[in-house]
């Protein structure tokens, strides 16, 4: 399987079968995302293998009663049930795997706070490069488990409980959760979604 084909072929699965996902899999996948581009080369990153299933129920109450708040709290008429779902069928995968990340700072954070400009007013200015760091490590991992013959799916909705899940996994400061990947066998072949044609999205500038 050449490049192109792992790229074109890689696809969000979110059904899985049940066979469990050897611990050797688990670390070729992540040397592969280890490989990633990331900002300095600061490596900004860390995995948390998840397989104990109380542990991924624990996870997915979390995630559940934060949307059910928010859905309270919003008087919203859509089912927080159907959408906790969605956002945590990692419960059913047979690895959940959680991504942290750390903060990223360079001269160029140092000398705009002494101007003045704020962490948060800095990170935007910069467009997060160390989110765009983990991004960047993700999109290797999901294609490194497509190649081994998985499926994964990278998961962000689940953050809406991310301070519940960083206690449930330990996460201690400076590091917070960035996203959740399910993964394991897909239970079903998927077909390519749309994409944009090449001419809509690309611009020369000459």
């Amino acid at each position: 399987m050449d490049f192109l084909e792992v790229v074109r072929g890689r696809r969000s699965v979110r059904k899985f079968t049940g066979d469990p996902v050897p611990k050797e899999d688990v670390r070729e996948i992540i040397d592969a995302a280890r490989w990633a581009a990331s900002a300095g080369n600061k490596q900004m990153w860390r995995f948390l293998a998840i397989t104990n299933q109380g542990v991924k129920e624990e996870m997915f109450r979390a995630v559940s009663a934060a949307f059910a708040d928010l859905f309270a709290k919003a008087g919203a008429s859509e089912s927080a049930p159907g959408r906790t779902h969605y956002a945590a069928f990692f419960v059913d995968a047979p690895v959940a795997i959680a991504v942290l990340v750390e903060p990223y700072h360079t001269r160029a954070d140092e000398l705009l706070a002494k101007v003045g400009v704020t962490e948060a007013e800095s990170a935007s200015l910069r467009q997060y490069p160390n989110i765009q760091s983990i991004g960047a490590a993700i999109q290797v991992l999901c294609m490194a488990a497509y190649a081994k013959g998985y499926g994964a799916c990278w998961m962000t909705g689940s953050n809406l409980a991310r301070r519940e899940l960083e206690k449930i996994l330990n996460v201690e400061s400076p590091w917070s959760l960035a996203a959740v990947i399910a993964m394991g066998r897909p239970a079903e072949n998927l077909v390519p979604r749309p994409r944009k044609p090449v001419d809509e999205i690309l611009t020369f500038i000459e």
